[in-house]
């Protein structure tokens, strides 16, 4: 006999002028606002002593934020977002930096699977650490 390997998915929220908003979206309100996301990247580089990168805000492949950079010189160009796609923008963003820092220190931006080594989240946990739910978390959620 088999049994179905799935769990229903309740919405948990409120209902304003006939329509739901979930609460993930009310707790996350401000978080996604482009100008929030640019400010909390830029004082996190600050902080980290980083050159701040330009930000776009567009489509990224098929997740929610992307390091672009010239692959022969191994320099960072840009970082993207796409807020449609961001389920946590705080955890995207010190991801990226993670990106941006091993790329500008070791050369080595560690694509695909390899932000899963060791060495990537090593520093990767230590900067959620650091910002996830500090003084500069106030920064992303304004509204």
């Amino acid at each position: 006999m088999k049994t179905p390997d799935h769990v229903g998915k309740h919405v948990i929220g409120l209902v304003k002028l006939g329509k739901i908003i979930k609460l993930i979206d009310i707790l996350n309100e401000g978080s996604k606002n482009p100008a929030n996301i640019k400010a909390y990247y830029e004082a996190l580089c600050k902080n980290e002593k980083v050159n701040p990168l330009p930000v776009k805000f567009s489509n990224v492949g098929q997740g929610g934020a992307a390091l672009s950079y010239n692959a022969k010189t191994m320099k960072p160009l840009y970082i993207s977002f796409n807020t449609d796609r961001m389920k946590d923008p705080e955890y995207a963003i010190i991801h990226e930096l993670t990106h941006q820092i091993k790329l500008e220190t070791e050369q080595n931006a560690y694509l695909g699977r390899k932000d899963q080594s060791p060495t990537f989240k090593k520093l990767e946990n230590n900067l959620i650490e650091k910002y996830v739910y500090s003084k500069f978390s106030s920064i992303l959620y304004k509204s």
